[in-house]
């Protein structure tokens, strides 16, 4: 057999393995549909955002309307320097409901990071739940999150977030990718070791964050709820839980535009060179790797042809693994009907991500109306990396 052949087969059964060592993960995730909890904990919702005039209002009228003890969660809004309506929307907000802040950065503060640790040490309750300025939740958000703190030894529940709307080929393209995301999200926390994780939906203890900033160096723009998740799996092993209790998912608008699109995707990718954990980093080389391999076996098999068939095995048995991984799950968040969009995914998938993932390493990006680019001299590891 040809080297190449054997190479190629071998990352394709490391890339089934490893898929199926996550569907095994889901299954073992404790309760997946679970009750609220018995007691209400302090909760500090935390907000970072930035120009979300379109958008804060319909958050901010999920916030105030949980199904939470009013006097035990506050609601903490900090802006990083909108040029749009966004704070005036929250004032008016404010006065209506007593019990929202709102904070603004300084002139020498910018960026989320600094917009989210501004607002932890402004919080008064003990747990901490974040979100973003574009989502929407559901009024059993915070109880549903709060929830997987019955148990003492959680330090840290991850959330489910789903795209919404999801209508049409390009929002359903992306909502079915982000849902491969979720599940690997899902799978490796009920393996307790943990590789992903979203702001838009993340809990955890004001006094671990608090540490964690002492501990750590900005190493990138984005990526603190990333960051965090690993030095408390490093902290704290075993400690890591993932709800996907239905009442507890956030939903969140997907690019409405192909360049929208591109730049958060390279927002992500960017932050992966900063990433020191062994599990992670194998499965991003891994997912990486494969997809590429796929790209550089069709281009081969267009100069010649006798290497179709060889990329016909890796799509296929990739694509059959992938399959009957997000089915259950899809079908569990009642988003089945995404699947008829898996094909088209598939085909275009180890395109893009062989591409994106090259150019998030090595090309600025715009976000929120700033240019971020590609490597800063000064970014270092911190101590808890």
């Amino acid at each position: 057999m040809h080297p190449f052949w054997i190479i190629s087969l071998s990352l394709l059964a490391v890339y089934i393995l490893r898929v199926f060592t996550y569907m095994l993960g889901w299954r073992r995730l404790p309760g997946r549909i679970r009750g609220i909890a018995g007691e209400f904990p302090g909760v500090s919702l935390v907000i970072p955002l930035r120009d979300e005039e379109k958008n804060i209002g319909f958050l901010l009228e999920d916030l105030v309307n949980q199904e939470y003890p009013a006097e035990a969660y506050e609601i903490i809004i900090v802006d990083d320097h909108s040029t749009d309506n966004t704070p005036e929307i929250i004032r008016s907000f404010q006065e209506r409901h007593h019990g929202l802040r709102l904070l603004s950065l300084d002139l020498s503060e910018t960026g989320k990071k600094a917009a989210l640790q501004k607002g932890i040490e402004s919080a008064i309750h003990p747990l901490i739940l974040t979100s973003d300025g574009d989502c929407r939740v559901s009024s059993k958000w915070v109880a549903g999150m709060v929830a997987g703190f019955s148990d003492l030894h959680v330090r840290m529940v991850i959330g489910t977030v789903i795209f919404d709307p999801d209508r049409g080929f390009f929002r359903s393209m992306q909502s079915l990718e982000f849902f491969s995301l979720c599940a690997v999200s899902a799978g490796a926390a009920g393996l307790n070791d943990p590789i992903l994780c979203n702001a838009a939906n993340l809990a955890y203890y004001r006094d671990d964050y608090l540490k964690f900033v002492k501990q750590q160096v900005k190493v990138s723009e984005s990526g603190d709820d990333i960051f965090l998740m690993l030095w408390l799996k490093k902290q704290h092993p075993g400690s890591i839980r993932f709800s996907a209790f239905p009442d507890a998912v956030v939903r969140t608008r997907p690019a409405e535009s192909l360049r929208s699109f591109i730049m958060q995707r390279m927002r992500w990718t960017s932050k992966s060179r900063y990433y020191r954990d062994l599990h992670m980093c194998s499965t991003a080389i891994l997912v990486f790797g494969l997809n590429a391999l796929l790209l550089a076996v069709l281009l081969a098999a267009i100069w010649e042809g006798r290497w179709m068939f060889l990329f016909g095995i890796l799509f296929l048995c990739k694509s059959i693994t992938e399959l009957l991984f997000l089915a259950p799950i899809l079908r569990y968040y009642g988003k089945a009907r995404l699947l008829r969009y898996f094909v088209p995914l598939g085909i275009v998938y180890f395109m893009y991500v062989s591409l994106i993932g090259l150019s998030g390493q090595f090309l600025s990006f715009s976000w929120k109306g700033r240019r971020i680019p590609a490597f800063n001299k000064s970014k270092t590891i911190g101590k808890g990396q």
